[in-house]
């Protein structure tokens, strides 16, 4: 039986659902055919990353679509973690999403007794497509808690005093960024969002047109945006030279209080990258690595691919020498490439006054400890197990599933 219905974006269609599904199936193949043309890596690990990226990216954009799209019924959906990884994400957040509608007015709850900080905003869209938009942008320093460290904040709706942002009338989606800085002691806020009042008040029963209609919005999502960063991740990584990083930034894409430094690393088994960082005037700042290509975080769970301000030894000169490498270099501030030779690299400080370009040189394992000061610690292997096993432990708690 087929039946007329219309996809998200308001066309007409007339299918059966299953006819749908194999719609959505035979788009997702088209997207492996569209990554290995031009922009396929040349090399065996990358290419498998590829392949397992793809299946992150569907499993995530159907959750989305399925059970994450009603701003009736909004919920919180994590986008980032430390599995599903796309679109260069900061290891230091948890990154929340839910849907919401001009006029429904909606209730966040939560605690920032333990917090690292967040940050709120509501856009329109998502990233890379025409019409994305960020309308409101507040830190967590805008709101004030209960004694406790309770917070309740209203988006929407008439203005009032307290804890109180607007809803543009264009907005779809609300974005929180949750920052753990200190992976021992920041804890998540447990975040619940609601629509305060009106109607309805229970979920329609699924009916076709609306499991089609989520389909077509699952495979528009994965299409979308696997290719927009995919194409991002590239044109960056070629405006810069290797082991180098690029001036701090801010971008409209990205928080109102956050400045980005892009770098690149390509590097053979018998050099490391010395990267000398002077601190910038920030509350939180971190060096993170990813892959190329696909834009994802390295596992930063069982190895060193992210430093924040917590996780560094500073030299007596104030000045933070980290260690790019491939394997392990016998010094604290070891980033670990994670079987990789060329990988992306971020620069991040947030709630920040002033941020410099961080300096790098290549240097050969046998000459580093002639770059670093004489005080500069080494880390036995006894060390490293142990920062491994907190980063493990910290890592599963911050992401508990």
């Amino acid at each position: 039986m087929s039946v007329a219905i219309l996809d998200w974006k308001g066309a007409s269609l007339v299918t059966d659902p299953f006819d749908a599904w194999q719609a959505w199936c035979r788009r997702m193949s088209d997207i492996a055919d569209v990554l290995r043309g031009a922009v396929s890596p040349d090399d065996a690990l990358a290419r498998a990353e590829g392949v397992r990226y793809l299946a992150r990216m569907t499993a995530l954009g159907l959750l989305q679509a399925t059970d994450f799209s009603d701003p009736d019924f909004p919920a919180l959906e994590r986008l980032n973690d430390d599995v599903v990884k796309w679109g260069g994400p900061n290891v230091d957040n948890v990154y929340l999403a839910a849907p919401v509608r001009h006029p429904h007015v909606y209730r966040l709850d939560g605690s920032m007794a333990d917090s690292g900080g967040f940050i709120l905003q509501t856009i329109t869209g998502f990233w890379g497509e025409p019409g994305f938009r960020v309308h409101d942008d507040r830190g967590s320093e805008s709101f004030t808690p209960e004694p406790d460290g309770r917070v309740t904040i209203i988006i929407g709706g008439r203005k009032r005093p307290g804890n109180w942002m607007p809803l543009h009338p264009a907005a779809d989606r609300i974005f929180i960024r949750e920052y753990a800085i200190d992976w021992q002691r920041h804890r998540r806020c447990d975040f619940v969002l609601e629509r305060v009042g009106g109607t309805p008040l229970q979920q329609p029963v699924l009916d076709v047109r609306a499991a089609t209609r989520r389909l077509e919005q699952a495979a528009h999502w994965v299409e979308h945006t696997v290719t927009y960063w995919n194409r991002f991740e590239t044109e960056m990584r070629n405006r810069l030279e290797p082991n180098t990083f690029s001036d701090p930034f801010t971008t409209p894409a990205g928080g109102s209080d956050i400045r980005y430094g892009n770098g690149r690393i390509e590097l053979d088994e018998e050099h490391v990258l010395l990267i000398e960082l002077e601190q910038p005037d920030a509350r939180y700042w971190s060096v993170q690595l990813y892959n190329d290509h696909w834009y994802e975080s390295l596992d930063f769970g069982s190895r060193c691919t992210s430093r924040n301000n917590t996780q560094v030894y500073v030299d007596e000169d104030g000045v933070v020498r980290l260690v790019a490498a491939t394997r392990d270099p016998g010094v604290p501030n070891w980033l670990d490439l994670a079987g990789h030779h060329r990988a992306f690299a971020h620069f991040r400080a947030v709630w920040c006054r002033h941020a410099t370009r961080p300096r790098t040189r290549v240097v050969t394992y046998a000459t580093l400890r002639d770059h670093l000061p004489p005080a500069h610690p080494g880390c036995s292997p006894e060390q490293r197990h142990a920062e491994l096993t907190e980063r493990r432990n910290a890592t599963a708690r911050r992401f508990r599933r």
